[in-house]
């Protein structure tokens, strides 16, 4: 079931993803090796900012469904992976820009 804690971004992939069993599995599917940098080095801007949107949301959903500590620790890598590309890459990009 959608969380009432899901963001209103109209995914369709991110409420596919709260709608299955598992959204470890259901990334790993699109991922393989979620928890490595090897699936998100060659993302695009744009496919790196949703990747972002998701693993928030998977954490979030993990930790509140009690997932094996294996699981939510995999997903937490990945984000914080993600999370320091995403910021490197497109916020800093930003500031950079606004700055010159």
């Amino acid at each position: 079931m959608r969380s009432k804690e899901a963001h209103n971004c109209p995914c369709s992939m991110k409420i596919d993803m709260e709608l299955s069993e598992n959204v470890y599995e259901f990334l790993v599917v699109y991922f393989p090796e979620l928890d490595s940098e090897k699936d998100w080095k060659n993302l695009l801007d744009k496919n790196l900012e949703c990747s972002f949107c998701l693993l928030n949301a998977a954490l979030k959903i993990a930790k509140r469904s009690k997932y094996n500590p294996e699981i939510t620790l995999k997903l937490a890598r990945s984000k914080c992976i993600v999370t320091r590309m995403y910021y490197t890459r497109i916020v800093l990009k930003f500031f950079r820009r606004r700055t010159d």
